[in-house]
């Protein structure tokens, strides 16, 4: 196991640790997106002041950390890693590239880089 915790062993990926690392991904993802949706709606604006601010961001990552725990969500990541192989290689690198970064700036530019590969992965189309 590599220091992302997702094991690679001869270009071969231990899907459990790829599915756990989507969980994660997800994780950030969403809580970054709901609590900025949240913040900016006019009846919830008060979310942004700093009490609150901690409170609604330990909230949405309860919910949304038993959602990304759910058998749906793990199913749903499991198709989504078998039914594209190459971009969940891919994302797998990015993850291993965050976990190994050194600086700051470093780990925000493969944060996003993550995300938008995390996004990739996980996008359904027709």
């Amino acid at each position: 196991m590599d220091k992302s915790g997702v094991c690679v062993d001869n270009g071969t990926i231990d899907i459990t640790d790829l599915v756990n690392a989507m969980g994660d991904s997800f994780d950030r993802y969403a809580l970054n997106i709901a609590f900025t949706n949240l913040a900016a709606s006019p009846y919830f604006f008060w979310v942004s002041l700093p009490v609150f601010s901690s409170l609604t961001k330990a909230l949405l990552d309860i919910a949304i950390g038993k959602l990304s725990k759910s058998g749906i969500m793990q199913t749903f990541f499991l198709n989504t890693a078998i039914k594209k192989p190459s971009q969940a290689k891919d994302y797998v690198q990015i993850v291993q590239k965050r976990k190994a970064a050194k600086s700051k700036d470093e780990l925000e530019r493969l944060e996003k880089d993550e995300m938008q590969y995390f996004s990739n992965l996980v996008r359904i189309t027709n």
